[in-house]
């Protein structure tokens, strides 16, 4: 009789410094000998072309039409999704690594700004040039870029006066890259500190106003004197008069010692949806007060469905819940339109499409946003899909979407809108 045994694990976690970017995991395996699973290759939705590529699509991605920017810490790629040819190549470790590490870029007019915990890069869109890059030796860049017009925001960490840290909101210029300057910082209590410093901003975004200003929208907590919760406000400062509308409004009037801050935000309209807990908060921007509080839905009888991402427009809130839900809510009223329950896999948003994508190893399943209606399963070529898509509209009644695949291929379907 054949003895057996468990599988050993062997978990590495390598530790570097904030200033790499974060810590990288990996996870070996070994598994008894065996024959390796056989893929059926003709189960695989036919595509229209593939083409190998080099570089990662990203979660911020960058596109022009069928123009795609691919990264890696050090290089970037310009890519025609449509034709597979790669139309320029960038060695630069400081934009390589602002593109690869964000969570969000802005762009305005041909221009692309990207930020990660070491550096600041602008990105011509039009012609694929790098139009600047600026390398900033610290490690505190984290939400991402947001702009209006040409001026973009961007979060990053200050020491005060006093030796303690507190976060803080810069302004830029797109098309100088020097200029960087403080623009506000939040209005913290400073009446105790803790690891975050004075303060921390958990979420921000920017929008122009009726009045052509811009204003600049976030979320902040800041630590309580001896205890171990914390307090979480909402400020709105308006960028163009140097003034606050609301500086340190609360999110509720009682905070208990779980209390967590709010780590979604998206702004449609008049509204900010913020996740919080295990809701989405529809925040009146220009009162600075909750309208509303809408409860996610959970499916299990323990625990609670926080928000793992938001999406908005004027006719949609759409919310990924952390036990695999999407939800749908109609923004007035804030009656649950419909809900897909177990969902695994990245999430796509394109509201102009009319299209939500679920990309996960095996399939792109593509659901219309106006009805919850699955349209259409894209099953997987044998090397299997990566977490994210590229997707432009062709013509009209056309789009056109690229799969990246685990081998370092790319898949293109063509499809009907």
């Amino acid at each position: 009789m054949k003895k057996s045994f468990l599988p050993f694990v062997f978990l590495v976690i390598l530790f570097s410094s904030c200033c790499e970017d974060g810590a990288r995991a990996f996870l070996n395996v070994i598994l008894p000998e065996g024959p390796d699973p056989v893929c059926d290759s003709t189960k695989a939705t036919p595509y229209q072309s593939r083409f190998a590529a080099q570089g990662y699509l990203g979660d911020a991605a960058v596109t022009d039409g069928s123009k795609v920017l691919l990264t890696s810490y050090t290089t970037l790629y310009w890519q025609d999704m449509s034709t597979g040819k790669m139309l320029r190549k960038i060695e630069s470790p400081v934009a390589g690594k602002a593109f690869t590490n964000t969570n969000a870029v802005y762009r305005h007019g041909d221009l692309v700004v990207a930020a990660s915990a070491t550096g600041l890069a602008a990105f011509n869109v039009k012609t694929g040039e790098l139009a600047w890059e600026r390398a900033l030796n610290d490690c505190d860049i984290n939400k991402g870029v947001f702009g209006v017009d040409n001026q973009y925001f961007v979060v990053r960490k200050i020491t005060e006066a006093d030796g303690v840290t507190a976060d803080a909101v810069f302004v830029g210029d797109m098309q100088n890259r020097d200029r960087l300057d403080l623009l506000f910082t939040p209005a913290y209590s400073r009446t105790t500190h803790n690891w975050a410093g004075y303060g921390y901003v958990t979420a921000v975004n920017a929008f122009a106003g009726e009045d052509g200003h811009a204003y600049i929208l976030t979320a902040f907590f800041e630590p309580i004197a001896n205890s171990n919760a914390i307090a979480t406000f909402m400020g709105l400062y308006d960028a163009t008069a140097h003034t606050w509308i609301y500086e340190r409004q609360p999110i509720t009037a009682k905070f208990s010692n779980n209390a967590v801050s709010i780590h979604r935000m998206t702004i449609a309209g008049t509204s900010a949806y913020l996740g919080w807990e295990d809701k989405v908060l529809d925040w009146d921007l220009a009162a600075g007060s909750i309208r509303d509080s809408v409860l996610l839905f959970n499916q299990y009888n323990y625990g609670h469905a926080a928000t793992s991402n938001l999406w908005a427009n004027q006719q949609y809130i759409i919310v990924e819940s952390s036990n695999s839900d999407l939800q749908v809510f109609d923004p007035i009223s804030h009656a649950v339109l419909y809900r897909i329950d177990r969902v695994s896999g990245t999430i796509r948003v394109e509201f102009d499409l009319d299209r939500l994508f679920v990309v996960s190893s095996d399939y792109i399943d593509i659901y219309e946003i106006s009805t919850g209606k699955k349209l259409q399963s894209i099953v997987a070529p044998c090397e299997q899909f990566a977490d994210h898509i590229a997707v432009w509209k062709s013509s009209p009644s056309v789009m056109e979407l690229t799969a990246a695949g685990k081998g370092g291929n790319m898949y293109r379907y063509v499809l009907a809108i």
